[in-house]
């Protein structure tokens, strides 16, 4: 991946209260699993975040040091170096220059050469959220006021204007990349919009080429699906369907659920293509800091239970920490053994 001083940032735009944040009140909390984590985390007992590299067995091996403590909605470029996310701090890096708003910046993973670069130039609407890194990781894909954009990267930084992927008037958003850098997936609301837990029955996964083109409807159902996900070999996604995680070819088709019919939101392929990583929401909440308008009233948001399921024999396994939000999925590293979770607590969920 070629690296721009270790730091990149995507935008610095003032953030609008947009369609997703609605979501932060209930996200999760409507999935039909049944309540066993039962612990709420007060806002005394949740000064900020911890993004962090969490084993298998549930070990934390890192904490990503460096990120402000509302570091949001993060993502692991390709080669595990470098993490992008959405942040309303202006006291991380140089920033001195950066006017009050929210931004997507990124930090090498061991928390250095962390700065904010402005572009105003850009002249884009006033929300810029998730990030998600293209597998060179040349690229990344964000959402700007619902739209889908792409902006390109050397050495030296930006190059160019970002690209404009989507125009549908419904909110797009979770864009996630195939393997080979040529479509993004994502989901739109539809006609519907999206209720306080960021679902519609009109929202249905699209595909896009990278490059610019027709975006082409894949699910056409009355059922929520949402933050699809490609597969390693790029012949399958993995996404929300309706409170199950659903598996279907990348060009659409019938749509199948793991063994058991697994509830889970946020599915996250491992590298081999194995194993998913979910969250699943059983109860718990915390309040932690706004990371939508940067408002130092907390927000009070449904926790979820970093799982990851075999997807052969259905097998599930905890790793025992907490993420708050649906907005919020795990990125896996590169060597499969661990993955990258905004962690507000550990140990904690069975």
């Amino acid at each position: 991946m070629k690296r721009w001083n270790a730091a990149l940032v995507v935008a610095t735009l003032t953030l609008a209260a947009c369609s997703a944040s609605g979501e932060e009140g209930s996200s999760g909390g409507s999935s039909p699993a049944s309540p066993s984590v039962t612990q709420s985390l007060t806002p005394a007992s949740v000064t900020g975040l911890h993004p962090s590299i969490v084993g298998m067995d549930g070990e934390v091996r890192l904490e990503v040091g460096a990120l402000p403590p509302d570091a949001w909605e993060l993502n692991l470029s390709p080669d595990g170096e470098t993490v992008a996310y959405l942040t309303w701090a202006i006291n991380v890096g140089g920033c001195g220059a950066c006017s009050e708003g929210g931004r997507l910046a990124a930090t090498a993973i061991d928390g250095s050469a962390s700065e904010f670069v402005t572009l105003h130039t850009w002249g884009l609407p006033n929300s810029v959220r998730m990030p998600a890194w293209s597998p060179d990781g040349s690229q990344i894909a964000f959402v700007s006021a619902q739209d889908i954009y792409v902006v390109r990267f050397d050495d030296d930084g930006p190059v160019g204007q970002p690209h404009r992927l989507t125009t549908d008037p419904g909110a797009d958003e979770f864009p996630s990349w195939s393997p080979d850098g040529e479509t993004i997936v994502y989901d739109n609301s539809g006609a519907e919009g999206l209720d306080g837990s960021g679902l519609s029955r009109t929202q249905e996964i699209w595909s896009v080429p990278a490059a610019g083109g027709r975006p082409v409807r894949l699910t056409h159902n009355h059922l929520a699906d949402q933050a699809p996900a490609f597969s390693p070999d790029g012949k399958r996604l993995a996404f929300f369907h309706d409170g199950l995680i659903g598996i279907m070819d990348a060009s659409g088709g019938p749509i199948d659920s793991l063994p058991g019919d697994l509830q889970g939101w946020s599915p996250r392929w491992s590298p081999d293509g194995t194993r998913i990583a979910f969250l699943a929401f059983e109860g718990a909440r915390a309040s932690v800091p706004d990371p939508y308008t940067g408002s130092e009233e907390p927000l009070d948001l449904p926790l979820g239970v970093v799982k990851v399921v075999d997807v052969t024999s259905g097998e599930v396994a905890s790793l025992g920490v907490l993420v708050p939000s649906s907005y919020n999925p795990v990125s896996w590293l590169p060597s499969g053994d661990a993955v990258l979770a905004d962690v507000v607590a550990s140990g904690t969920a069975g």
